[in-house]
Parts: structure tokens; C-alpha cells; sequence
């Protein structure tokens, strides 16, 4: 293992120093490759960091002196020129996992999820905004993100036609079956899948005008996303997608406005006449259904446990298992029948064998899958606060951006859009799931984030023209 992963390390370094966006792009597809993990002289790591390390070490030295010269010119006026997007807010998101980190107690755990999830985002984040500052260049991400997620997308669907290769039983099975794709869980396939989808979607006007062929590839990749959440039975992912898509068909133009009050009109005559339809919907929604009601008790407990005591802080990267075990409960009763409350508890008191099939316990996740309270319990409350200050300012100025290319007529405004809609999609999707704390999830968010943040420095700088 160690000997292949030196080989991909010098090939990879070789493309960076040869032709450093291709690597860049690379990195990009490779998004997945966190599942490669080895350990080295005692410290973990992934394929995927190795690769990381590599691109900024190759950039750094590409480009020191021209580093050091910005540095000390801005030293010597004392002002900021040119200065990145979301400059001091990475530092304070950096400051901010730190002291999480000495929260959860210095822990080699702790340092070692900072380095992922943090550290290592923020380097790809300074290169995302170096490296994609043209619209041709921030297009190319739709060919690296295309090939990602059609590889994801045709590993689900082949796993979910043949049962093969994935790694609980239970979804193995035909009646239960849930793709997994690469990762070891069915939502990672809608969690990766779901935002990709929006900006390739965002990208497909100018695709139709530049290249037709690409064009239809980006069509399929996207018909194969939706393919691969469906199997992997991803309900967070598909809500999102629903709610997002149909928010997109509303405010894009006005014969996609005809296409969203059509679309209203069935989904109206279908929960007016379809009474399985309705009861799906409104279980979902409600949170009534079993999935729902784990993610309430979650949540219950979560907050119980900031409010004794750890409002300020949170539980600390990696410790929320334990700050939250105390606040526990084991199991609940779920209502599989739909009976009424006072027939179920009835049935509950009084039968036992359907008291002991009816219960079902409950492991402590890892986090409590709810995009405030996983920010607020790992990075405490100025870390929860910043992540909505980011969310504001993304939406801010992508709006602001999106609105001049639109005026200009400019088809790079649907990217714009597209990348609207993918952050969007992650905060829906995040109500009741995890959508940050994973290796090629924190990357992603952060690569949202550069290329909001070039594309209204682009947009704004045209417009001055």
C-alpha cells in the first residue's frame, strides 16, 4: 500500500510541477480518495491529504516571491490591496477549530480532524482563488466534477441493480437496498451528488453555446446523480433537490416559471387524490417517519447538552460522542402502524411482545445531523455564528454578482446561479444531515466558497470596465 501511494505521490507532483491546473483538476476528481488510508511513523492520513500537501507545496514554491513581495508592499502602505475573498473569515474559521481542538482536550483525534476538515480546505481554498480567477478556468471544474460524480453515480447504480459490493447486508438486501457508491454509507452518494449537480446544471448554457458534446455529457452526468441519490434511497438529498430545483424554476426565467406552476399542480392533485403520496410527503416533512424521529431525539439531546454548561464552547472537535452520552436515551417506541397515540401507547402497556418489537435503540452518531447544531457542538457558539455570517455573505455576494452578469447578458451569470443553488442545496439538505464534516465535503464547501468569491471579482471588475 505505501509503495503504491509513493508512486501516485511522485506521478501527481511530476503533473503539478509540469502543468499545475490539470493537477488542480485532478485533486478535484479525486475528491473520493479519502477512503485510501494508511498510517505513517504513526499518524493517519489519506490518499487524498498526500495529494493535497503536494499541490500547495508545488504552488508555494511556483509562486514565494511573488507572495513575499504582495506581503511587503502591504506592510509598507499598511492597507490590504487585492485582497481574497473571505480573507479574515478563514483565519477566524482556522482560530476558531483551534480552540476546539484544545476544547476537546488536544487530542491527536482532535488535530487530526482539524487537519482535515479545516487546515487542509483552507490551503485548496487559497489555490481554488489563485488558480480559477478567469470564467474559462472556473468552467473547467464543471469537466473535473462531471467525471467525479458520474464515476460515483455509475458505481451506485451498478451496486443497486446487482446488490454487489456493499458493505452493510441489510442494504444489500433486494427489499432494503441502498447504493453506497465509493463511501461507506448511503447519504455520502446525496450529500456529494446533490450540489454538483446544481452548478453542472448552472454550467449547461454555456456548454450548449461552446460545446455541444460536453453538453450532453453534462445532461447525462446529471441524469446519473439523480439516478445514483434515488438508489441510494438519500431523502435528505432528494428533498433538497425538490425544493431547490423547484426555488430555481421559480426565479430563472419566465418559461421555467410556467414549468414550476405546472409541476405545483400535479404535486397538489397528487397529495389532494393519492393518499400514499400524502402520507409519504407530510411523514417526511413532519419528521413523523423513523428516520425523523431519530433525528428529534438527536437534536433533543444535542441541545441538553450545550445547555448544561457548554453554550460557549460546544463539546470540542471530535468529542461531541461523549459530552452528549450522559444525555442519551437508548431507544424510543416507534409507531409502525400508524395507530392513533392513545391505541399505541394502549398496545405498548399491555402487550409485551409488541412492546419488544416495537422498540428500537439508539446508537450516538457522530454528529447530531442538523447544520447548526454540528457546528455549534463541535466549534462552539462564535463558530456556529460564523458559519451564518459566511452563508450571508456567500449569498450576498453571489446575488450581487449574479444580478450584474445578468444585466450584462453574460452566460457565465448561471454559473453564478448554479453555485448559488449548490450552497443552497447543502443548507437544505444540512436540516437533517451532516453536510461539512467529511474529507471531501469540507473541501467542497470551501471550493463554493473560492469560486463565489472569483466570480464576483470577475463580475465586478467587467462591470467597472
Amino acid at each position: 500500500m505505501i509503495s503504491l501511494i509513493i508512486v501516485c505521490a511522485l506521478v501527481f507532483a511530476i503533473v503539478a510541477i509540469k502543468k499545475f491546473e490539470l493537477a488542480t483538476l485532478i485533486l478535484i476528481v479525486c475528491l473520493p480518495l479519502y477512503f485510501i488510508r494508511f498510517s505513517f511513523f504513526n499518524i493517519p492520513s489519506t490518499l487524498l491529504e498526500v495529494l493535497i500537501i503536494i499541490l500547495f507545496i508545488v504552488w508555494f514554491y511556483k509562486n514565494y516571491q511573488s507572495i513575499f513581495l504582495r506581503l511587503k508592499h502591504n506592510l509598507a502602505i499598511r492597507k490590504v490591496s487585492g485582497r481574497y475573498p473571505f480573507d479574515w473569515e478563514i483565519i477566524a474559521w482556522l482560530i476558531i477549530s483551534l480552540v476546539a481542538v484544545v476544547t476537546a482536550g488536544l487530542s491527536f483525534k482532535a488535530l487530526g480532524i482539524w487537519r482535515a476538515y479545516f487546515f487542509e480546505p483552507a490551503l485548496l481554498f487559497i489555490i481554488f482563488v489563485n488558480v480559477f480567477n478567469a470564467k474559462e478556468k472556473i468552467i473547467k471544474i464543471a469537466y473535473a466534477l462531471s467525471i467525479s460524480a458520474l464515476v460515483i453515480s455509475l458505481i451506485a447504480v451498478f451496486q443497486y441493480l446487482t446488490g454487489w459490493f456493499i458493505p452493510n447486508d441489510f442494504w444489500a438486501q433486494a427489499t432494503s437496498r441502498r447504493a453506497t457508491s465509493l463511501f461507506s454509507y448511503p447519504n455520502a452518494v446525496g450529500l456529494y451528488l446533490a450540489p454538483i449537480v446544481f452548478f453542472l446544471a448552472g454550467t449547461l448554457p454555456t456548454f450548449y453555446k461552446q460545446n455541444r458534446k460536453f453538453f450532453i455529457f453534462i445532461i447525462l452526468t446529471i441524469l446519473a446523480s439523480l439516478l445514483a441519490i434515488l438508489f441510494a434511497r438519500s431523502e435528505g438529498a432528494i428533498f433538497a433537490i425538490a425544493l431547490v430545483g423547484s426555488l430555481s424554476l421559480l426565479i430563472a426565467t419566465k418559461k421555467t416559471r410556467q414549468i414550476f406552476f405546472v409541476l405545483l399542480i400535479v404535486v397538489i392533485i397528487g397529495l389532494a387524490f393519492f393518499n400514499n403520496f400524502r402520507t409519504y410527503v407530510v411523514d417526511r416533512v413532519s419528521l413523523n417517519n423513523f428516520s425523523g424521529q431519530v433525528r428529534k431525539i438527536q437534536w433533543r439531546e444535542t441541545i441538553n447538552m450545550l445547555y448544561q454548561g457548554r453554550l460557549l464552547t460546544g463539546a470540542g472537535l471530535t468529542n461531541y460522542q461523549s459530552a452528549v452520552k450522559p444525555f442519551h436515551q437508548e431507544g424510543f417506541f416507534f409507531n409502525q402502524e400508524k395507530l392513533s397515540q392513545a391505541e399505541f401507547v394502549k398496545r405498548i402497556n399491555s402487550e409485551v411482545d409488541y412492546r419488544l418489537s416495537h422498540w428500537q435503540p439508539l446508537e450516538i452518531y457522530l454528529y447530531p445531523h442538523n447544520i447548526i447544531l454540528n457546528f455549534w457542538s463541535e466549534l462552539g457558539l462564535l463558530g456556529v455564528l460564523l458559519f451564518i455570517w459566511l452563508m450571508i455573505r456567500y449569498f450576498q455576494i453571489g446575488t450581487r454578482a449574479y444580478a450584474l452578469a445578468l444585466k450584462d447578458k453574460d452566460l457565465f451569470a448561471w454559473v453564478i446561479f448554479g453555485l448559488l443553488l449548490a450552497m443552497l442545496a447543502i443548507i437544505v439538505h444540512g436540516i437533517v444531515d451532516v453536510p461539512y464534516f467529511k474529507n471531501d465535503l469540507a473541501i467542497m464547501f470551501w471550493l463554493w466558497m473560492a469560486l463565489v468569491g472569483a466570480s464576483s471579482l470577475l463580475i465586478r471588475t467587467k462591470s467597472k470596465e
